[in-house]
């Protein structure tokens, strides 16, 4: 009777190829392999720093004691097809969010007295109550929702405190966004881009084209 040997290998787990239990490791573990920034990642992943030098050294510190952690980004790490899948998916929602942006939703009416040439308020002849007006006024960042202040190129304040907000073109947005789902390009398979490229190459592509339009990866802010 001859006796089965089982294959220790089918029942194996390849090291780091599990996503970690703990969502903040497992969020800076991805992050880690798709930037190769330690500083980012453990922005994104939700820790807090006082500044990026001290997110910077936490990220090499939550590494050096866990090693999980960086079992997981060299298995992540060497997922060519899934990093540019993610890549290519966060550059896409940046452009998105720069074509949808409208210059009407940065602004609300609000109330305002009306003051004269000393700042003093002016009051109404008949009833003797302070005059005011309807004015729109930037919205408070906190009340803007991350696509929206992503969408933002420059934010500057004229001598008399008027704001001059610029929104990044959505022109090149939509012109962007139509190279990357190969609309209108012939013999060019989506993606096809992304694929020839090296780590480094892709990399360096997305810190490029995220610096471009205006560092997409602070959704946290």
């Amino acid at each position: 009777m001859s006796e089965t040997v089982e294959n220790p290998s089918l029942d194996s787990v390849v090291p780091g190829s599990e996503p970690l239990s703990n969502k903040k490791w497992e969020a800076y573990c991805q992050s880690r392999a798709i930037h190769n920034s330690r500083q980012l990642a453990y922005q994104e992943a939700g820790f807090r720093s006082c500044d990026a030098h001290a997110a910077r050294g936490n990220g090499a510190k939550l590494e050096r004691l866990r090693p999980q952690i960086r079992a997981r980004i060299a298995w992540l790490g060497g997922q060519k097809d899934e990093i540019t899948r993610r890549i290519a998916s966060e550059i896409e929602a940046g452009y998105c969010a720069i074509k949808r942006a409208d210059i009407a939703d940065y602004y609300i009416e609000v109330e305002r007295p009306v003051l004269d040439k000393e700042g003093d308020p002016v009051l109404d002849a008949v009833t003797g109550e302070p005059k005011t007006r309807i004015v729109q006024e930037i919205k408070p960042f906190s009340d803007m929702t991350p696509e929206q202040r992503f969408a933002i190129s420059s934010l500057k304040y004229t001598d008399s405190g008027r704001p001059n907000l610029e929104l990044y073109p959505r022109t090149h947005a939509m012109a962007e966004l139509r190279k990357m789902r190969g609309i209108g390009v012939q013999g060019q398979d989506e993606g096809d881009e992304f694929s020839r490229m090296s780590r480094d190459e892709l990399r360096a592509f997305i810190a490029r084209e995220l610096g471009a339009i205006g560092g997409l990866l602070r959704v946290n802010g």
